[in-house]
């Protein structure tokens, strides 16, 4: 059952082993780099609601949409619409 190959696995390994293994699995560092936009309080109210079912212009859209939203500082103009 796989209660007893996990510890078959461990007597086996060791949990100095287990760790190692662990750590090669799951990277401790993120790599990606993220830029963030600076915050705005005043911005143009986007007006292009809605899907038109392409999907390079609905992403585009999307994205853009989401950009515009990251920045909003506190208190930004329309911000509750």
């Amino acid at each position: 059952d796989g209660v007893s190959a996990r510890r078959d696995f461990f007597k086996t390994v060791g949990t100095a082993g287990a760790a190692v293994a662990t750590s090669a699995a799951v990277p401790l560092v993120a790599s990606a780099e993220v830029v963030v936009p600076s915050q705005v309080t005043e911005y143009t109210f986007p007006e292009n609601w809605g899907l038109t079912f392409n999907y390079d212009e609905d992403a585009k859209k999307v994205r853009d949409h989401m950009y515009v939203a990251t920045g909003l500082g506190k208190g930004a103009v329309r911000m509750e619409d």
